[in-house]
C-alpha cells in the first residue's frame, strides 16, 4: 500500500487512485489540522463520504496522513471512525 496522502500538499486519494490503479491500498487524506478544530459529527461524516465516494470498491484506509496527535478532540476522532 501507499501511506501518507497529505491533503495540505495537494494530494488526494482520488487523484492518486486515478494514477495508481484500483489495486494499491491507499492510506490517509484526512487533514489533521481540520480534524483538530471543533467539528460537528455531521460535518465529519460528510467529509468522509466525500473522500470515499470516488474510491468505492477499491482498497483504502481513511485516516490522517500523520497519525493521531495529543489534543485532537476525542469526539472528532470518534466521529471520523464511526463514519
Amino acid at each position: 500500500g501507499l501511506q501518507g496522502m497529505e491533503p495540505g500538499a495537494g494530494m488526494s486519494l482520488a487523484g492518486v487512485r486515478e494514477k495508481a490503479g484500483p489495486d494499491l491500498c491507499l492510506w490517509g487524506n484526512v487533514d489533521v489540522g481540520w480534524l483538530a478544530q471543533p467539528q460537528p459529527a455531521e460535518e465529519i461524516a460528510g467529509r468522509v463520504a466525500q473522500l470515499l465516494q470516488p474510491l468505492a470498491g477499491t482498497p483504502v484506509i481513511l485516516g490522517t496522513s500523520g497519525g493521531l496527535m495529543a489534543g485532537l478532540p476525542g469526539a472528532n476522532v470518534e466521529a471520523l471512525f464511526r463514519s
